[in-house]
């Protein structure tokens, strides 16, 4: 795998991307105990130590709510938040299309609220579609909205880190029946009616420890404030890790739903040039995510001979970018760059001597679990009933 590591362009800000690759790889090595040795072992033990901080502060912002001394701003419409436990990438995207697309097969118009990661300042709530255009870019919103707008035509998305302020814009500017949030599940100021865990099949929960001496961001029994929790990326674990993952689940937060999804590939569009990479050519794994290795499985699943060039989750793409791509391309003879709807949406215009550029669509589909997930999309119509 091509890593933040390889050639260095002169731009900071590509620097400064790489340099971001290797500090995180290097914290998992430490985190993970993959890094041996005395000094391993010491920082493994000081990151044990800050995590005792982190968990405070999550006990003290539970604690405001339970204990009444500050209350949930209600939406005065059906909220339902997709979150996770871990930090990186669990498939928060593609559960929020899908679940959106689910909520208006039965009727229900749904409007995105998302806190914005990755913004370049702007106003404190921003309108990214209103259903029927796009009213800010990926710089101004933040990648993941500008996907979202693009994927929901005709659902309103709006970003802002107070997201019951961003429920009031939305129900001024581009009203909508019920609201989704994405990335949400730490966020307690707005009450809602679900709350959708996502649990990544390919990442070992179970053996994780709380930030920063793990990717947790808050221990495993807080499940029990989840109304559902959803292992994603089945396709890429064995049948027998999904059980174990499942009999985890049920031991660690018992009664609660659990559904099994998986991502499944869908069209490939192109960027650049025309038709599309047949199997078995060489690609390049072109990705700014969470969890790069779901994408790059997804490609060799196609029956392609994949090479990754991986930037850091939320990489805000340069012209000079294009530089490490030629010479990915060329140093592994690649015919083809396949990057995800994610980073399309922030890649500079590329020129003209790359090979082709084609951008893979993934879908969430439910493997088992589909009577829970029924239930919740109906408990979400007859809200707007009553």
């Amino acid at each position: 795998m091509l890593s933040g590591l390889g050639a260095r362009p002169t731009t900071s800000g590509t620097e400064a991307s790489e340099q971001l690759v290797a500090l995180a790889d290097s914290w998992r090595a430490i985190a993970q105990g993959e890094r041996r040795g005395i000094a391993a072992a010491v920082m493994r033990a000081g990151l044990r130590v800050l995590s005792g901080p982190m968990w405070l502060g999550l006990q003290a912002n539970l604690a405001v709510y339970r204990w009444g001394l500050l209350h949930r701003a209600c939406a005065d419409r059906p909220v339902v938040a997709v979150g996770n436990l871990t930090l990186g990438g669990t498939g928060k995207t593609t559960a929020t299309t899908y679940l959106v697309r689910r909520l208006a097969a039965v009727g229900v118009a749904a409007g995105v609220i998302l806190r914005g990661h990755g913004r370049r300042g702007g106003p404190a709530c921003l309108l990214v579609s209103d259903g029927k255009c796009m009213t800010a870019s990926a710089p101004e919103a933040g990648d993941e909205a500008v996907l979202l707008a693009s994927l929901l035509p005709g659902h309103p998305v709006a970003v802002g880190v107070r997201r019951e302020k961003v429920a009031d814009l939305l129900l001024y500017e581009a009203p909508a029946d019920a609201f989704v949030l994405d990335d949400a599940f730490q966020y307690f100021r707005l009450a809602r009616e679900a709350d959708i865990v996502l649990v990544d099949a390919s990442h070992r929960i179970e053996d994780d420890r709380l930030f920063p001496a793990g990717t947790l961001r808050e221990p495993h029994h807080h499940l029990a404030r989840a109304t559902q929790v959803w292992i994603t990326h089945a396709e890429l674990a064995t049948e027998e890790r999904v059980a174990e993952l499942r009999a985890w689940l049920e031991r660690t937060a018992p009664g609660l739903p659990i559904v099994v999804t998986e991502h499944r590939t869908g069209e490939m569009r192109a960027l650049t040039g025309s038709g599309g990479p047949t199997p078995g050519s060489r690609v390049i794994a072109l990705s700014g995510l969470g969890n790069p290795q779901s994408f790059e499985c997804s490609l060799r699943r196609l029956g392609y001979e994949v090479e990754a060039l991986v930037f850091p989750d939320h990489h805000r793409y340069e012209p000079r970018d294009w530089d490490r791509v030629r010479k990915a391309a060329r140093d592994f003879g690649a015919q083809s760059v396949i990057t995800t709807e994610k980073d399309a949406v922030k890649l500079p215009p590329a020129p003209g001597d790359l090979p082709p550029v084609h951008v893979l669509r993934c879908d969430l589909a439910i493997r088992d679990g589909a009577a829970a997930v029924d239930g919740l999309i109906e408990t979400i119509r007859s809200c707007l009933d009553r």
